[in-house]
């Protein structure tokens, strides 16, 4: 069994209460949105630097290289 979501605390509270053995993965487009914060937030925003990282982030994502990212 699995749970896709938005990450959120009480979701995987509730998860974790009633499907201890869920898979729990958040979903692509609140995943994309929180690679985009980190890139922000670490080489500013509207930066090429934050722009390149995110989006090579996302292509890992994407392509299934979750360990990469």
């Amino acid at each position: 069994m699995g749970s896709v979501n938005d990450g959120a605390p009480w979701i995987d509270r509730i998860t974790t209460t009633n499907y201890p053995k869920a898979v729990q993965a958040i979903d692509w487009g609140h995943a994309d949105e929180r690679l985009w914060k980190v890139s922000k937030a670490v080489f500013g925003e509207g930066t090429p630097q934050s722009q390149s990282w995110a989006e090579q982030q996302a292509d890992h994502l994407w392509n299934g290289g979750v360990a990469e990212v």
